[in-house]
């Protein structure tokens, strides 16, 4: 597999999600990122440090307190014991406006983490150290990937996304080390099911922001078997067809079917062959489609496309009925104007015309 540059994979990020305003705010350099860990720090810190200089975000959260004086609601099986061993003071529940929201916490929790984590260069330790003691007042806990799911968010506080996906991405890339404490971060760049969906993600977003002029439309969509099942059992066996990204333009619809594996062709006898599941799959898309009648008139392209692994491949084969099957790698270690190049290329669309979008 062909590596990612650092800053090729920060935009890759930003893409896979959505926040393509967050490109341009991190300088990305191999100093302060040598590797992905240190990546992920930095951008979590200049997030972070924009975030105090706004004010972090607040809400109501659920107390318990014993108090002098009454608070909320009395919790009254704890008041009744207390007033069995004559304390005056009263258990309450309330509401109380505070930082400490899960957000917060998650964010803190992730910053003390990293700081544990082995290979941080010192100035992302030192900027990391100044933030930790910055968000003192929140309180640390030990993050579950369920817990992400809890969090809400809203228009008001949307910009907590980004830096949310970042601490579940690095979370969940923690492995315990040795050393009292310590964390082992382990590249999830070597993680072809996390790399897949970023890919996916990636190449869909890239599609929908750079080829709307040509493809107003682009999603992922569901194709229907072009079959006439004997019975209505056989019907409900067949898989959902979904494709990874559709663009859909005027009298032509692209789908691209996105892999990610450490090499995109199988051998055997010394001798290289596509990988026969993946090219059933595409071409069971394209068949199913171009039999649909909506379609049948319009152009179709399917691809299949990966990362550039050990071969670069661009192969392009023609049905029949004039529809087009193809099998293509993007270099993802290129300067990243060669990557927008070729991802707009692939699907005919001169960069000027993009421009214009």
């Amino acid at each position: 597999m062909t590596e990612i540059p650092i800053q090729n994979l920060y935009y890759l990020l930003c893409y896979a999600w959505d926040r393509l305003e967050e490109r341009d705010r991190v300088p990305v350099d191999a100093a302060s990122c040598p590797d992905v860990l240190n990546l992920l720090a930095k951008v979590l810190a200049n997030g972070t440090s924009r975030l105090l200089r706004r004010g972090l975000d607040r809400d109501y959260v659920p107390v318990e307190e014993v108090t002098p004086r009454l608070r909320g609601r009395i919790c009254f099986a704890e008041a009744v014991a207390r007033c069995q061993h004559r304390q005056a003071a009263l258990p309450c529940r309330f509401d109380e406006f505070s930082h400490d929201v899960l957000h917060n916490r998650i964010l803190y929790s992730t910053l003390l983490v990293l700081l544990r984590t082995n290979g941080l260069t010192r100035e992302n330790q030192d900027r990391l150290r100044t933030l930790c003691q910055q968000m003192g007042e929140i309180t640390p806990m030990a993050v579950r990937d369920a817990d992400f799911g809890r969090v809400r968010l809203h228009r008001n506080n949307q910009f907590y996304d980004f830096l949310l996906k970042i601490c579940r991405i690095a979370l969940g890339s923690l492995l315990p080390s040795e050393g009292a404490g310590r964390q082992k971060f382990v590249d999830f760049l070597r993680d072809e099911k996390k790399m897949r969906t970023l890919f996916e993600e990636f190449v869909r977003n890239f599609y929908r922001t750079h080829a709307r002029r040509v493809f107003p439309d682009v999603r992922r969509t569901e194709i229907t078997w072009r079959l006439t099942p004997g019975d209505a059992d056989g019907q409900a066996l067949l898989p959902k067809m979904q494709t990874d990204v559709t663009l859909i333009g005027q009298g032509k619809t692209v789908i691209i079917d996105c892999k990610y594996y450490s090499d995109a062709l199988q051998h055997h006898h010394e001798t290289d062959k596509f990988l026969s599941g993946n090219l059933y799959q595409i071409h069971a898309y394209l068949t199913n489609h171009a039999a649909s009648d909506k379609y049948a008139q319009e152009e179709l392209e399917v691809f299949l496309l990966y990362p550039t692994t050990t071969t670069p491949l661009s192969h392009r084969f023609t049905t029949p009925q004039g529809h087009v099957l193809c099998v293509h790698t993007v270099n993802l270690d290129q300067p990243w104007e060669g990557i927008h190049r070729d991802l707009l290329g692939l699907v005919g669309i001169r960069e000027e015309v993009a421009a214009v979008s």
